[in-house]
């Protein structure tokens, strides 16, 4: 696509209300707090499927891939300069579709949302998950923090005074949040979502470097194992994207395939010379025993500026131990991890874009211009890693014309 990246969604900006990610409920398929599918179940979650995991590593090779489109879903490359023109066909297999949409209100997703509707005005209706404490909270979120923005004056433009109405009924507001189980969506819009949604879009994040490692976790390696485990109810789900970041491949060096994580896989071996005594030979990284490190680290009784302090430093050492920089690629890289092992027959697509900055050319050029944008390339050493990309700047990023 070339819009797509992590997402500051602002989902979470406090460590209270959190609970507990091992307590489970009824089938895992229970609405709101604390009916969330344990980690320690993952195992019998993928040997269930067409791929056998463990939280201790190992992965089969699944029927589906784990990165890119299902093979023979799509149609051979365009021969002719005007197929070619008409792009590979995204914007017309968006027509109906219906999309769910986590980080709604976020840097990258409100970008998106804005892209598809006016690049594929047929899509069906985008479900955007906003943190809400109900529906009504949720809408003004929704169109104070997305439908009346700068971004969207293309849209307003192209609809006029029609504007508003086609929008309403395209967004769904949808007051929920990555912490909890079925994203503590409403039972009633739930069902609605599972009978409808074609397309996960998770863009839910925290995308700070040294967040909190519990923060972190829950946002970033629980809430795609929380979504994904919701996604397996869904009775027409045609692709699982998860945006991740381009950084999740840690502090390897040289030029590194991008291949998908297998559950257990840890960086830190690969940067131990091969001949080396201390390489320690099979060792894994257990999501779930960093999971409990986490959450567990809270029930210390300090004061919370000494509290803060001691568990993002935490998640930094835990992050540089298996090879990361920093504790947003770690809990990132374990996400991915997740969603692999869970997926069964879910086509998944992973994303992993090095550095977002403000836009090109569309809505407009400059939108989203940050100072500090850049710092996503940072290493938490100060020094910085490197992305090779292409130099020819593509005309588009989604099958419409940009004018």
């Amino acid at each position: 696509m070339g819009i797509a990246s992590v997402s500051p969604s602002g989902c979470v900006t406090a460590a209270t209300n959190y609970h507990t990610p091992f307590t489970v409920g009824k089938g895992g398929h229970a609405h709101g707090r604390g009916a969330l599918l344990p980690l320690s179940r993952l195992r019998k979650r993928c040997s269930g499927s067409t791929m056998t995991c463990s939280m201790r590593g190992g992965l089969s090779t699944p029927s589906l891939p784990l990165h890119g489109v299902v093979s023979g879903a799509c149609p051979a490359p365009a021969s002719s300069p005007d197929n070619a023109a008409a792009g590979i066909g995204i914007a017309e297999f968006l027509v109906g579709k219906n999309l769910l949409v986590t980080g709604g209100t976020g840097f990258l997703a409100k970008v998106l949302i804005e892209k598809i509707l006016r690049a594929s005005p047929g899509v069906g209706k985008i479900y955007v998950v906003i943190k809400a404490k109900d529906t009504e909270a949720s809408s003004k979120r929704l169109q104070n923090e997305v439908v009346d923005t700068e971004l969207f004056k293309r849209l307003q433009e192209i609809h006029g005074k029609d504007y508003h109405g086609f929008v309403a009924g395209k967004l769904v507001p949808v007051a929920g949040n990555v912490t909890e189980a079925n994203l503590g969506v409403a039972p009633k819009l739930a069902d609605e979502i599972v009978d409808e949604v074609d397309i996960i879009v998770n863009s839910a994040a925290s995308t700070t470097f040294d967040e909190r490692y519990d923060v972190a976790m829950n946002l970033n390696t629980l809430g795609p194992f929380r979504l994904m485990s919701f996604a397996h109810r869904f009775r027409k789900l045609q692709l699982f994207l998860q945006v991740s970041t381009a950084y999740v491949n840690g502090q390897r060096q040289g030029v590194v395939p991008e291949k998908p994580f297998r559950l257990g896989d840890t960086i830190a071996n690969e940067l131990v010379p091969g001949d080396s005594s201390q390489k320690k030979s099979g060792a894994v990284l257990d999501i779930e025993a960093e999971t409990k490190l986490a959450f567990n680290s809270r029930r210390d009784s300090e004061d919370s500026a000494s509290f803060t302090r001691r568990i993002k430093c935490l998640g930094l050492e835990r992050a540089k131990l298996h090879g990361w920089q920093d504790t947003y690629v770690f809990t990132k890289a374990m996400g991915e991890m997740v969603v692999n092992c869970m997926r069964g027959e879910i086509p998944v697509v992973t994303i992993r874009p090095s550095i977002i900055e403000s836009t090109l050319r569309e809505p407009f050029p400059g939108r989203g211009a940050v100072a500090g944008r850049g710092e996503h390339a940072r290493k938490g050493d100060g020094s910085t890693n490197t992305v090779a990309c292409s130099a020819k700047i593509p005309e588009r990023s989604l099958d419409a014309p940009t004018g």
